[in-house]
């Protein structure tokens, strides 16, 4: 019975291992691949490509612009407006533009220096351990998942941004630590995803702009050139490329004037009893 005992422990013990040496070069496995994409030069690659999104933003507005009067033009033409509303509208339009090329870097760089030189909170290392393997593994799973290149394409940058985010919490205004108090903890943690957006601020209006563009020449050439529409989704996102940046500004500002009155009301107790 002894004999029989230790082969059967001896089996046991030789599967665990093989199980452990398994998951130990699974574990390996992601750790390098998240060092090949964290430890490379491209691991700040999201501040080098906002500063070349903020170079080239006017331009796209610029663009954006004249594709709005351009699209004013044919349709007032083709309506067969008035000359002096056509040219009040187009004298409004040139305003408008010369107006949102004048706030668009400022509005901008206004939301993203809300986290510069900005650590004033601490997030545990693991949380962030966790975001670089759901982010890599995510990203994985789509290569596999059948959709749409492009759905893929999207999902993937999100996943490797989520992933470059995690590495470099400085870039969110976090710094990789443990929090003083619980509740500290759970208020960063409620707080990272607006963090996470203001970012990536610039990118979201570099793809608000891009997706204007795209939608209202889409409009305007399955209507044949004559489409209120794309005339509308051109304006639209010429003032939203302002007021977006402001909303974002002072919804950043009340998350945190509220994260304030959480800190206050925690600490309370404590400063009752000293």
């Amino acid at each position: 019975m002894s004999e029989t005992n230790m082969n059967v422990e001896n089996s046991g013990s030789g599967i665990e291992a093989k199980i452990t040496g398994i998951f130990d070069k699974m574990n390996s496995c992601i750790d390098k691949t998240l060092g090949f994409i964290v430890d490379h030069p491209w691991a700040n690659w999201l501040k080098v490509g906002e500063k070349y999104v903020l170079r080239y933003l006017p331009l796209a507005v610029a663009f954006l612009g004249a594709l709005t009067v351009l699209s004013t033009i044919i349709v007032a033409c083709r309506a067969d407006l008035g000359f002096g509303t056509v040219l009040k509208g187009l004298l409004g339009l040139v305003v408008l533009v010369a107006f949102v090329l004048y706030l668009l870097p400022k509005t901008t760089t206004l939301v993203t220096s809300l986290l510069d030189n900005r650590e004033d909170e601490a997030i545990r290392p693991q949380v962030l351990g966790v975001m670089k393997t759901v982010g890599l593994v995510f990203a994985a799973s789509l290569l596999f998942s059948g959709c749409d290149f492009v759905q893929v394409l999207v999902v993937l940058v999100v996943s490797l941004v989520l992933v470059v985010l995690a590495a470099n919490p400085k870039i969110m205004g976090v710094k990789a630590d443990c929090p003083p108090n619980y509740s500290e903890e759970l208020i960063t943690l409620c707080l990272l995803p607006y963090k996470v957006f203001v970012a990536l601020f610039t990118y979201v209006i570099a793809g608000l702009v891009i997706g204007g563009v795209v939608i209202g020449l889409t409009e305007l050439f399955e209507s044949e050139f004559y489409s209120i529409e794309a005339v509308e989704t051109f304006t639209g996102t010429l003032v939203l490329t302002v007021v977006l940046p402001l909303i974002a500004y002072f919804i950043y500002l009340f998350v945190n004037f509220f994260a304030e009155i959480v800190r206050a009301i925690v600490s309370l107790p404590k400063k009752l009893d000293k």
